[in-house]
This record gives structure tokens, C-alpha cells and sequence, in this order.
């Protein structure tokens, strides 16, 4: 079975966009349909910026690929150099290395080879289209974003916000914030989901960040934004396992190695100047935190960071409420504010004490190192999340919760890492890094 790259069509009176695919053994052709109608005040001429369509259209591919993960692809009319296809194999291995670990396939025979495909050509014209100086915030409404946002704030830069189907969550928020806010709406193919539930198809994650990262791209040509600014953190870079000989890391599309290969792919093929980058990647999870905690209690009552927010398939939304208290990734920042809040005001956020809950007595023990794997989501370091507990040891309000005393005694009480400075690791201007630096370490 071979899944087949078909074709892509920009409407320049609507501002659809939509993207097919299929494979060639079934009878249906997968459609994907992205509306970027928010932005069609912007005068933006779709023939100049073919490339940026080009890549969107493959790595959104990723999400109807996986349905089969046969190994075998079709690009059809559509050309790709040695570096393209190498980056596309890049994304293709690493983005779909947790599918293929829980799927229990192979690298050699599931993963496509988009090399095999290339050929000798040029990309020569990269338009003369002016970029202002301005910055694009993606927006999540969680307390990443918003603190990317103080920082900007801090440093004096305008910023719109920009997220992929909004929701109450990121509605509410960005209301907070006050800057102006975009959607693009993003609409699956309808059978995706009959597809993934049949017995001869696989189901699994997906680098969504990498896919939304192209999304940003295109937003970007259109307004005119200089900066994509993201908020991954370096704690971002840690692996979940290792399987067959390779890195298994649920954030790969988050983490340092991906900024840097999509910014030298925009810079070659789309754009020498426009950047993507994350202002969070100087800092760990903690650091964040405590930011958070001490300049966002405006956003107490709205924000969220659970993702079971912001499903596709809204059915499967949490409703009423911001924290479903049942995930890792509410354990994770429940246990992240823990040592930065007071207890009642953190209780009062979530609705509920999650350490006393016995369903997450196993994650929380996870998250710490102590179990044979990292969770499958967007959480810190291990020894972050030990140092968070070492904290809560020492402190009044929570040493004697039966969960902090029980992991306490499982590993030595000192680190050898500083978790509260800023990193090196960034791709932004310096400037910003020592001003953020001088203000925040």
C-alpha cells in the first residue's frame, strides 16, 4: 500500500486551503481544509509563496500517513530537493518515533524515505516580501504562553496573538491580555476517525507543534510578522525512552534541534528573514513556574494547561471546569506551582488537592524518574519535578502530605543541576536574553 502526496489548492477569494491525500488501495480521498479567512485583509499572493504551501501540504501528511505507516510514499508532481527531503525524513522519523514505539513498527519499514524522491533543483526566488517588525504569539491560553507574553511585555514588544481553532480557554485569556487575537480553523478529514478505528490501521501520536509550526509560517507571509515566537522550554529536550536505538521524546517538535532545523529550512526555502523561535528555551519547567505563579494571578481563574481542553473532536473536551485532574499533565503542573503557590490558592485553581488523588499516585512517581518511563506529555524533567518535592518537604503547608513524604525518602535530597537560571540554549536575539536575564535569573 502506498500512501500518495495528491495535490493542494489556495482559493484567493476565500482564503481555503485545502490539502489531499489517500493511499492507494483504498477508495477515499483524504481532505484537510485549513481557512485562513482572518487574515484576508492582507493583500498576499499565493503563487510567490508556493514553497511555504509545498511543505505544510507534506508534513500535514504526517496525520493521513500514519493511518497505515506502509513506508511507502508517492510525491506525485511535486518536487523536493536533497535538503528538503532530508528534513522531511527528520520529521517523518523523530515526529512519529512514539507512534511507532507504542505501535511496537519499525524505523526501517513504517517510516518513509523522502530522499529516494529528490532531485537537483533550485529555489531561487524567495520574493521581496517586507516583514515588519512584529511578533506573532502562538496562544494556548496555559501558563507557557502566558508568560512568553510578561516577558514580551517586559521587553516592550507588540505582539498579536495567533492560535489554531479557539476555544474558551484561549478566548478567555487572550481577552485578559489584551493584544490582538487570530484563528485559523483547522478541519480534519471526515472519516479520519473511522479510519483510525478500523483493525488494520494504527492510531498514535502525532508532532502536532511541527504541523501548526507551518501553519504560523503562513500566517506570517501573510501579515507581514518578523518573529514566530513559541513558548517550549529547555526541559523540552528530554527524552521519554529509548527504543531500536532511537530517542522516543514525546516533545520533539518542541524541543531545540527542531527550532533550529525549521528556522534553517524557512531562512533556505521560504524566507531569510523570518524567524521561529521560543522565548521560554532558556528555562526549565520550575523557573517558569514561579514567574507564572508570582506576575499571572490574573489569569488564575481563566487559564488552563490541561490538554484535554483542546481535542479536535470536541466531544471529547472536559466541560465546566479548566483541570480535568485526572491527567499527567495536571499532576505535572499541580506539582510545579505546588512549591510557588499557597496551598488553598493552588487548590482553589484546580478544585481539588491531586495529591490526595490515588489515581495519579503512580504518575507522580513517573514523573520523578521512578517508574520505567517518563509520561507521554508535555512535563518536565525528571529532576525537576524531584526538586519540586524536595521543596515541598521543606515547606509547612505540604510537608506532611503522605505523597511528598513517601517520594522524599526514594532519592537523595541534593541535585547537582541549578533548575531556577536561565540556559544558553536560544535562538533569539541576545539582547533579549540578557535583559530577560537580568530581570528573571
Amino acid at each position: 500500500m502506498i500512501f500518495q502526496f495528491l495535490d493542494f489548492n489556495f482559493d484567493s477569494n476565500s482564503y481555503l486551503f485545502e490539502m489531499y491525500y489517500t493511499y492507494s488501495e483504498i477508495d477515499h480521498v483524504f481532505k484537510e481544509v485549513l481557512d485562513f479567512s482572518a487574515y484576508k485583509d492582507f493583500a498576499f499572493d499565493f503563487n510567490k509563496h508556493f514553497e511555504a504551501f509545498k511543505i505544510l501540504f507534506l508534513v500535514s501528511g504526517i496525520s493521513y500517513y500514519k493511518i497505515f505507516a506502509s513506508g511507502e510514499i508517492e510525491l506525485g508532481k511535486f518536487k523536493v530537493n536533497q535538503e528538503q527531503a532530508e528534513f522531511l525524513n527528520f520529521f517523518y522519523k523523530n515526529g512519529l518515533s512514539e507512534f511507532i514505539y507504542k505501535n511496537q513498527l519499525d524505523f526501517e519499514s513504517n517510516i518513509p524515505d523522502f530522499t529516494k524522491y529528490a532531485c537537483s533543483y533550485e529555489i531561487n526566488n524567495l520574493g521581496n516580501l517586507k516583514l515588519h517588525d512584529l511578533n506573532l504569539l502562538a496562544w494556548g491560553g496555559g501558563k507557557d504562553s502566558i508568560v512568553s507574553s510578561l516577558l514580551l511585555d517586559f521587553l516592550g514588544e507588540k505582539y498579536d496573538l495567533f492560535c489554531v481553532k479557539s476555544d474558551r480557554i484561549k478566548e478567555s485569556t487572550a481577552k485578559i491580555n489584551g493584544s490582538d487575537f487570530f484563528e485559523v480553523k483547522r478541519v480534519l478529514d471526515s472519516k479520519i476517525n473511522e479510519f483510525n478505528s478500523r483493525k488494520d490501521s494504527y492510531n498514535g501520536h502525532v508532532p502536532i507543534t511541527g504541523i501548526l509550526a507551518f501553519i504560523k509560517v503562513i500566517v506570517s507571509l501573510m501579515k507581514g510578522y518578523k518573529n514566530i515566537i513559541l513558548s517550549n522550554e529547555f526541559s523540552a529536550d528530554e527524552a521519554n525512552l529509548e527504543y531500536k536505538g532511537q530517542k522516543i521524546n514525546h516533545q520533539f517538535s518542541k524541543g531545540i534541534e527542531f527550532e533550529q532545523k525549521i528556522n534553517s529550512y524557512i531562512h533556505k526555502f521560504i524566507h531569510p528573514n523570518l524567524n521561529y523561535f521560543s522565548l521560554l528555551r532558556p528555562f526549565y519547567e520550575l523557573k517558569i513556574a514561579e514567574i507564572f505563579s508570582n506576575h499571572a494571578e490574573k489569569y488564575f481563574p481563566e487559564f488552563s494547561s490541561c490538554n484535554r481542553n483542546f481535542h479536535f473532536d470536541e466531544s471529547k473536551n472536559i466541560k465546566g471546569v479548566n483541570f480535568c485532574c485526572e491527567c499527567e499533565k495536571c499532576a505535572f503542573v499541580y506539582l510545579i506551582l505546588s512549591p510557588f503557590l499557597d496551598k488553598s490558592k493552588l487548590i482553589n485553581i484546580f478544585g481539588k488537592n491531586l495529591f490526595e488523588v490515588e489515581a495519579l499516585r503512580s504518575v507522580y512517581f513517573e514523573l520523578c524518574g521512578l517508574s520505567e518511563k517518563k509520561p507521554f506529555e508535555c512535563v518536565g524533567t525528571f529532576d525537576e519535578c524531584r526538586l519540586a518535592f524536595l521543596n515541598l518537604s521543606l515547606n509547612a503547608d505540604w510537608k506532611d502530605e503522605l505523597l511528598v513524604k513517601d517520594i522524599v525518602k526514594l532519592f537523595e535530597p541534593t541535585l547537582n543541576v541549578d533548575l531556577m537560571s536561565l540556559q544558553e540554549d536560544y535562538s533569539f536575539n541576545e539582547n533579549w536574553y540578557l535583559r530577560i536575564k537580568n530581570e528573571f535569573a
